[in-house]
């Protein structure tokens, strides 16, 4: 049986999980397990991730839980671009690394054209990465999008394999970095998630003739798109509890750091942060960020400051840039502990932005919780006036 610390590890670990770009309903496994480390051979932890989708997405081992977590996100990050469908067949070097994956499917595409035009879909290069090839179509209230996913380069033979994914993007709600299965949505669900004849995966061969794939395809995308629109609600609720349940497991790892700052491991991963700042082991940021996310209303905490004593001082040019370069590198610090909570954050920056109360803005990081917006940042607005860093939040009512 695991320990408690075991236990919470395992719920760690999964934030983490969903934070890299997992949606809730991906399935996957986590094994948390002692372990024995080589060179020098001790006892130690060892976290790993598996996904039905992804297969093994992380594996890591230390000699303390804060270790591996800190190296898991590090490996989450790294592989955070990731997808779905490992390619398996040998790549034909003239077929597979002088066109593109994009190029490949172009034949097909073409033939398609007509549907897309007569549905009135546009192709949507701005959305489009990596394999994906995007169509896109405006509808009240919504973005309708259908996406050709490419999952392997022409094999020796000419072979390759697709996959069609239908998606929504609201109008009224932000867009999320944290996608998984199509960019630029919501949600999404696969052709055959909604046509239970269409199969989840498609194979064009060199020799074979594309008229029968065609027909199911103009047949199946409208059907499709028809039961996407119809069960939106479903998929907007669904993104919602997403989002929901993101902050919910956020604001839990938040408390639970904020709680451990006397703890070696935690101090041992913050060392260098503390260090790049130039904070003492006295300073809590995570449950400053936990207070200003608990209030009801806009909050913002004042972490540090610098007041001019006099004009002489206000007007040196070698000062105001020490100063600056001083305050930049204390949010960043502060920045590279709240990533151990809430990951990369969604935005960043070194100018002003409506999120920030003030101006002057010299460097800031902001991430979503829920549906706030948690903020460090450092300023001056004016020579005269204080340099500024402060952990705020920004209140937002959920949809």
């Amino acid at each position: 049986m695991r320990s408690p610390d075991l236990n919470h590890a395992c719920d760690v670990v999964t934030d983490e999980l969903i934070q890299s770009r997992m949606r809730c309903h991906v399935p996957y496994t986590i094994v948390v397990s002692p372990c024995q480390l080589p060179e020098p051979a001790q006892n130690g932890l060892s976290l790993i991730i598996e996904s039905q989708v992804f297969g093994r997405i992380a594996s890591v081992s230390d000699t303390t839980l804060g270790g591996c977590l800190s190296k898991l996100a590090t490996e989450l990050d790294s592989t955070r671009d990731s997808r779905a469908v490992q390619e398996t067949e040998s790549v034909d070097p003239a077929l597979g690394q002088r066109a593109s994956k994009a190029a490949l499917i172009a034949p097909l595409l073409t033939e398609l054209k007509p549907m897309f035009d007569r549905e009135g879909y546009t192709r949507s290069a701005d959305v489009e990465v990596d394999n994906f090839v995007i169509y896109s179509r405006q509808k009240p209230g919504f973005i309708e999008r259908v996406a050709f996913s490419i999952h392997s380069s022409a094999n020796s033979k000419g072979t390759y394999r697709f996959g069609v994914i239908l998606g929504l993007q609201f109008d009224d709600l932000e867009p999320d970095p944290y996608w998984i299965g199509m960019p630029a949505t919501h949600d999404n669900t696969t052709l055959a998630g909604l046509i239970p004849d269409a199969p989840d995966e498609f194979v064009v061969r060199k020799s074979m003739s594309l008229r029968k794939l065609l027909g199911q395809l103009a047949e199946w995308i409208p059907l499709g798109c028809a039961e996407l629109e119809t069960r939106r609600a479903e998929f907007r609720q669904r993104y919602i509890s997403h989002v929901e349940a993101l902050g919910w497991n956020a604001m839990d790892r938040l408390k639970w750091r904020a709680e451990s700052m006397e703890t070696v491991e935690l101090r041992d991963i913050i060392s260098s942060s503390r260090k790049k700042g130039g904070f003492g082991s006295d300073l809590n940021f995570f449950e400053a960020a936990l207070h200003v996310l608990e209030g009801t209303e806009d909050t913002v905490e004042e972490v540090e400051s610098y007041e001019f004593h006099n004009d002489v001082d206000a007007h040196d040019d070698g000062l105001q840039d020490r100063l600056e370069k001083t305050f930049a590198k204390k949010a960043s610090a502060i920045d590279d502990e709240l990533r151990l909570v809430f990951g990369i954050p969604r935005l960043l920056g070194e100018e002003d932005h409506e999120i920030i109360p003030c101006g002057g803005v010299i460097y800031f990081a902001a991430w979503r919780v829920g549906w706030n917006w948690l903020y460090v940042a450092a300023f001056h607005e004016d020579r005269e006036l204080p340099y500024l860093l402060v952990i705020g939040a920004k209140k937002a009512k959920a949809p």
